[in-house]
């Protein structure tokens, strides 16, 4: 029996195999790296779309190289409009009013919360940013983790749930 392979060329320079109606992406590291930078500029809904889905550029990013790209997103769509505020203030926000707001564009994208008698911390997703984050990563599984880092980078407040 012959099998039928086709070799087609998109994405910048990614190659995409199909063999048997099974696609094979065969891709070099520098065509990784193009691939981040097409995400940046065509959003990654857009590639996302344009290689088959997200788990298929999951695949070729690999764990470490989406979580960069998940990084990537939050600093562009999550961060305050007003930017961020030091470490020392966060701590002392918290402190103070249990309850520190995030605004993105007008609206609360994210809030912070202290529980004084426990000690323990929330990070809390406003609808429209979980929906957002949902929809576009496909889920909360490969995400989550990498929004807890991300937060914790830019304020230095520590987080023990995310919902």
């Amino acid at each position: 029996m012959l099998k039928y392979v086709e070799s087609i060329e998109c994405i910048h320079g990614i190659v995409l195999h199909i063999l048997n109606n099974d696609m094979k992406i065969i891709i070099t590291e520098n065509k990784v790296e193009k691939l981040k930078g097409l995400i940046k500029t065509q959003g990654i809904e857009n590639v996302s779309k344009l290689m088959g889905g997200f788990d298929n550029l999951i695949k070729v990013l690999g764990l470490d190289g989406i979580n960069e790209v998940i990084y990537d997103f939050l600093n562009d769509n999550l961060t305050p409009t007003k930017g961020w505020l030091d470490t020392e203030e966060y701590i002392e926000l918290a402190k103070d009013i249990r309850t520190v707001h995030f605004i993105i564009n007008g609206q609360v994208g994210y809030s912070y919360t202290l529980y004084p008698i426990s000690g323990n911390t929330l990070l809390f997703l406003y609808p429209a940013t979980d929906k957002k984050l949902r929809e576009t990563f496909e889920g909360e599984e490969i995400w989550a983790d990498v929004v807890v880092k991300w937060f914790k980078d830019k304020t230095g407040l520590k987080v023990d749930r995310i919902g």
